[in-house]
């Protein structure tokens, strides 16, 4: 008769140990084939395997998988088994139907956009794999489940279930399952009592379920048909009181909320309780109490208090990620060196989101002789040889142009050998090969001979360059590039084959594809690589990117479809993204780094647990993009309630995890951002009474001498000039190391930690010898004070001058100082500081006739160094691909919405306010009606010239447009904007609309080609305004300005007071976020009141400009006029709304506007000067992390927030100071 037993208790009380041991005794008497051990995680199988493996020499059976791994072996091994789908042949089956669909429906198709937006086919999966999981097998099953959320037709609702309905019918129609379809048939085998464990175990005597807290329906049906056929039957549970008995919600701590629906199926079940009493010389009596103590304390369920002892728990605190994965690993080192531990596998490392801290760990690690695994793979997309071939794509998709070419053959991989001999008729010179080394002579060629892009130029120039050369005679020598032309017109007749317009099938492709490889000679570039690291990573790679290509091949050989080389090019790149690829591991001797998922039930004497800052554990849960979480819960899946339950109960486990020593750990700052520790962290500190330590983070310096010796620095110093790698002007000391200590070759984490110990404020080095060379190297004290190691410098440089030349020498030493500089004190012109007098002179010139955009001066003032890039340089940020109206697209079309609605169809043109239609305001409600069909109609002739459709412009049009009909009870911004305008007290109203001045200077082709548009609206003038103001100096200065402003509204004087003057407030429509008010009025963005003070003057005498502010028109919540900047006694008169950013009195308006004025002035000063230095700023307050020109930005937040802004001497200056 089988029995079923639940072990309960405190995790890591050693139930699961006794279960295994017991195991390992049927093993050890030749019973090994009648158990079967299911555990939680890949990470516990390798341990437990590992283990075995110590303790049982020689050749025996003992099944050790996780439950889905288990089912899926047994699925196989059946005689009805169905071949599996992987990952990528479900997306690609997927992507298919949804094409078929596309066909069918064409622009009424729902998901249309699923090829702009790739991550819908992702989501699609994660749908079907999600609802299948938890048992909605059928078509009729996953509707029946979507009537219980509504029963109003939604649209995606019938295209989901199309979906899902042509899915099944391709998986049956071609003897096919996915993963889920694998639990699906094993469960209703199991209802059908045909379940067989025989072709795995043979006899089933004892199964154990190893810490499983969840288990959706057909899992459950599975269980309970494997317990039927075992003779006794164990799950343990880490649950420390009787589940049978657990308390209602409210007593029930919130680590094991979790477990409330695996506990109702272990009570339907019937299954038999016990709680689990470990044996007193099962663990150390120390160990017992020290677990026990941390949970009393932590979970407070029963009333006495053991203490914790201090040594067995600790709260540190780091400044950056980097900072706390090097403590971490200098601790491990510690324990190793110390003797507490005698072996890595006796120590884990567990973050929350281990993608963060993978790069650091692989980095720092191996520096500190730490060897370990880590369960995480490598991108594939970001493999050298993925890139290379891309490189090689984006040649023909780019039209042959330079730079391509030269991006392709910078690669190491490539060498393009020719098929013929000679490089001319009838010459001596050997033909050589295209490659790394070679290109740069055929680029510099190009270049002489004016070649650009297009196939056709360069054979052209480059037939009739050879052709001179062939007519000069043979009494000319030839230059060494002709060499190379062979392998030109070889390399530019291959790739003609990808040049086909016609679609071709899929097959033609991937064999051109193969070609490639080997003809461009990629895999013997492999073999070639000289360290052993490099080479595996890259074999691992090849192997599977070969791997992927041959799934393709085999998905699309039956289908009808065609492509276009650029379509190839775009399902191999989405193929591509996501994939992974993983290196040999080490499973000897290593410590375990793993995700918080992946430490279940793997017990470990010490445990490092860190990155725990909020927004990781528990984090925010990723929003299902078809449902609400409320929907998402009637159907079963999962909900970030489930995660922040899971999160709970997974801080539980590692806290009740290590037999000695527990380290949490969260690091304090990303970049220049605060990061808030997680409320996990509180909750220990104030139930364990453990206070949290800060440890300071050292200087690069200090880290150098504390991880090497000197004759390591020298070492170093040695492989970088014999060996010729990079200069160290191509490093920045604050860049993690990557190498193993004492590694000649190549020891990057001592190139950085090196290029950070030179100063030049420290003493120099004399390398020149009978007046050979004039150069010096910058040392710190400490080097310099070793005059072995600074004897040992200079004869290396000395014998490396011999070798290779003074050239090299002055090259190498110019790069290490313009390191120093970089690391200096001081701004040079590294940073962006434009010295030369010539320079000045043209920037004089330039900025003497040239006309400001409004828009430059906030530019400048937060990022000088950006404002060089995009208004001096005129780098053009790489082209996107438009999938979805931008951040500025949404801006521009609310922008021309709103203006359009004021000035009405008739006077568009003019910019002017249609004042009837403000005077139909007196009746609101009248007014309300006919401005949303006013609204609606204008709203949708702007949308009608955009062509997106499916689930995301839907979402967009919807948030735009609802309320402007009867049909919608909620309101969008449009109408909410409608309502906010009918309902303002102001006097001042609309009148001016798009009101622009000095733009007839955009004429000049060297300005900003976008601001074209800007002609529309009112004409304030055609010619600029002219700002004037002191500088710096004190002398009177002027600049010239153009712009446009969005809204002014105007209060005209009473019949009665017809001399007066006409109140103005003017508004700049905002559809992102606002700059705070503090911000605005210590004047640190200028283009409002640079646009009050051009009013003021354009608008003329009769008018008064008394405020500015914006009108926000982020979403139906963040809508309205926001920071009206004024002065208090014109907004007593309601003439604009009364709000914490009005001046006391007129007086400091206008001294803010003298300020913001002085201001523009001094940055014009600053460009006249050349500074361009990067931003002083931090990261968020600059926008670094969304600036298009961050790839090659060298900022250094933390150094240049010594300096002072662009004007230092008016950066803090208090209004009160102006006169």
């Amino acid at each position: 008769m089988p029995t079923v037993t639940v072990l309960y208790g405190t995790a890591y009380d050693g139930k699961n140990r006794e279960l295994f041991t017991k195991c390992l005794e049927k093993i050890r008497c030749h019973e090994g084939d009648a158990c079967l051990y299911l555990v939680r995680t890949d990470v516990r199988v390798r341990q437990l395997r590992d283990f075995t493996l110590q303790h049982l020499p020689g050749w025996f059976h003992f099944p050790i998988y996780t439950f889905p791994d288990f089912i899926k072996i047994l699925y196989q091994r059946s005689s009805h088994s169905q071949r599996i789908l992987t990952e990528l042949e479900q997306k690609i089956l997927l992507e298919r139907l949804l094409i078929y669909r596309e066909e069918q429906l064409g622009d009424q198709f729902y998901f249309r956009q699923f090829h702009e937006h790739p991550g819908i086919v992702g989501k699609l999966q994660d749908f079907l794999n999600g609802i299948r999981r938890v048992g909605l097998a059928s078509p009729q099953d996953l509707e029946t489940a979507l009537k219980r959320i509504t029963t109003q037709e939604r649209g995606f609702f019938t295209e989901l279930i199309e979906l899902l309905t042509r899915y099944c019918a391709e998986l049956a129609q071609n003897a096919l399952s996915d993963e889920s379809g694998i639990f699906l048939e094993m469960a209703r085998r199991a209802v059908a009592g045909e379940l067989n464990l025989h072709p795995l175990i043979r006899s089933p005597e004892l199964l154990v379920l190893e810490g499983y807290y969840e288990l959706t329906m057909p899992e459950q049906q599975i269980l309970t048909a494997l317990c039927a056929q075992f003779e006794q039957t164990f799950l343990t549970l880490d649950l420390p009181m009787n589940p049978y008995n657990m308390p209602e919600d409210p007593a029930l701590p919130r680590a094991f909320h979790l477990m409330r629906e695996f506990v109702q199926f272990l009570k339907q079940s019937g299954f038999s309780v016990r709680e689990y009493a470990a044996p007193l010389e099962q663990s150390s009596e120390q160990v017992y109490i020290e677990r026990s103590a941390r949970f009393v304390h932590f979970f407070s369920l029963p009333p006495e208090k053991i203490s914790v002892p201090s040594q067995h728990i600790s709260v540190q605190s780091y400044q950056t990620r980097k900072h706390e994965v090097l403590e971490i690993a200098r601790e491990i080192k510690r324990l190793r060196q110390s003797g507490e531990v005698c072996e890595f596998r006796e120590i884990g490392v567990a973050f929350p989101l281990i993608e963060t801290y993978m790069q650091l760990i692989r980095e720092i690690f191996p520096l500190f002789d730490i060897s370990f695994t880590m369960f995480q793979g490598y991108s594939l997309a970001s493999a050298p040889l993925v890139v290379t071939v891309f490189n090689l794509f984006n040649i023909v998709l780019e039209d042959y142009s330079r730079a391509a070419i030269a991006r392709f053959f910078a690669s190491p991989l490539v060498a393009f050998k020719p098929i013929h001999a000679n490089a001319t008729s009838g010459a001596d010179l050997p033909a050589l090969a295209l490659h790394a080394e070679t290109y740069p002579q055929l680029d510099s060629l190009a270049l002489q001979l004016g070649i650009l892009n297009e196939k056709a130029e360069w054979e052209q120039k480059l037939r009739a360059y050879q052709t001179t050369l062939e007519a000069s005679g043979a009494n000319q020598p030839l230059p060494p590039v002709c060499s190379l032309l062979p392998a030109t017109f070889d390399f530019l007749e291959f790739l003609a084959q990808f040049e086909q317009n016609d679609p071709a099938g899929p097959d033609r492709w991937f064999t051109l594809l193969e070609q490639s490889i080997n003809r461009f000679q990629m895999l013997s570039a492999f073999l070639k690589e000289e360290q052993q690291a490099i080479r595996e990573r890259d074999s691992a790679a090849l192997r599977a990117f070969l791997k992927l290509l041959q799934t393709l091949r085999q998905q699309y050989a039956s289908s009808s479809l065609h492509w276009t080389f650029r379509k190839f090019v775009e399902t191999l790149r989405l193929a591509v993204q996501g994939e992974s690829y993983y290196l040999p591991e080490i499973l000897e001797d290593s410590v375990f780094v793993m995700g918080r998922l992946d430490t279940r039930q793997v017990e470990f004497r010490y445990l490092f647990f860190g990155g725990l800052v909020e927004k990781d554990f528990p984090g925010q849960g990723e929003p299902n993009i078809f449902l609400s979480d409320q929907e998402t819960e009637v159907l079963g899946l999962a909900t970030y309630k489930k995660a922040f339950e899971e999160a709970a109960y997974l801080f539980y486990l590692n806290v009740m995890n290590p037999a000695e020593h527990l380290y949490l750990s969260y690091p304090l700052q990303e970049n220049d951002k605060d990061l808030l520790r997680s409320m996990y962290i509180e909750q220990i500190e104030k139930t364990l009474a453990v206070q949290s330590q800060a440890v300071i983070e050292e200087n690069p310096l200090q880290q150098l001498q504390r991880l090497y010796t000197s004759s390591e620095v020298l070492q170093w110093i040695g492989a970088q000039l014999f060996q010729q790698h990079g200069h160290l002007n191509e490093f920045s000391g604050d860049q993690s190391p990557v190498s193993k200590r004492k590694n000649a070759e190549a020891s990057s984490g001592i190139q950085q930690r090196a290029s950070a110990c030179f100063s030049v404020e420290t003493g120099h080095l004399w390398l020149g010898e009978r007046g050979v060379s004039t150069q010096y190297l910058p040392l710190s004290d400490q080097i310099q004070g070793d005059a072995s190691m600074v004897s040992n410098i200079t004869h290396a440089l000395r014998f490396l001058r011999q070798t290779q030349g003074e050239d090299y020498v002055q090259h190498f030493l110019s790069g290490l100082r313009a390191q120093a500089l970089r690391i200096s004190d001081d701004l040079t012109e590294f940073d962006g500081m434009l010295r030369s007098d010539y320079m000045k002179q043209q920037l004089r010139f330039w900025y003497k006739r040239y006309v400001y955009a409004v828009s430059e001066f906030d530019l400048y003032f937060h990022c000088p160094m950006k404002y060089f890039f995009q208004r001096l340089l005129c780098l053009i940020p790489p082209p996107q691909i438009v999938r979805e109206l931008f951040a500025s697209d949404v801006g521009l079309l609310l922008h021309r919405i709103v203006a359009r609605f004021y000035a009405g169809m008739a006077n568009e043109s003019a910019g002017k306010a249609d004042l009837a239609f403000l005077q139909r305001k007196a009746d609101k409600t009248k007014w309300i009606d006919e401005a949303q069909a006013r609204m609606a109609e204008i709203a949708r002739e702007e949308l009608a010239a955009y062509e997106f459709s499916g689930t995301f412009w839907e979402s967009f049009t919807h948030v735009l447009l609802a309320g402007l009909s009867s049909d919608s009870n909620q309101q969008g911004i449009l109408a909410k904007f409608i309502q906010l305008e009918a309902q303002d007290p102001d006097k001042a109203t609309p009148c001016y609309l798009e009101a622009h001045f000095g733009m007839s200077a955009v004429a000049n082709p060297t300005q900003n080609a976008v601001e074209a548009s800007e002609f529309c609206g009112y004409t304030l003038s055609d010619a600029p305004f002219s700002l004037k103001a002191q500088n710096r100096d004190g002398h009177e200065h002027t600049i010239r300005v153009r712009g446009k402003i969005d809204r002014i509204d105007v209060a005209f004087p009473s019949s009665a007071n017809q001399a007066g003057q006409a109140n103005v407030v003017i508004y700049d429509y905002k559809t992102g976020s606002l700059p705070s008010g503090q911000k605005l009025k210590e004047g640190r963005f200028l283009q409002l009141p640079i646009y009050i003070l051009a009013a003021q003057e354009l608008l003329g005498e009769a008018y008064n400009v008394i405020a500015g502010g914006y009108y926000q028109l982020q979403s139906p919540q963040e809508i309205g006029k926001k920071h009206l900047l004024g002065s208090k006694e014109y907004a007593d008169q309601q003439y604009f709304k009364e709000m914490r950013t009005v001046f006391s009195t007129t007086e400091e308006y206008l001294a803010w506007l003298t300020l913001s004025a002085r201001r523009a002035i001094c940055i014009d000063q600053d460009l006249r000067q050349g500074y361009f230095h990067p931003t002083t700023f931090g990261e968020t307050e600059a926008g670094c992390r969304y600036c298009d020109y961050q790839q090659i930005c060298r900022v250094d937040h933390q150094r240049m927030s010594k300096f002072q802004a662009s004007e230092p001497d008016m950066t803090y200056e208090n209004l009160d100071t102006i006169p």
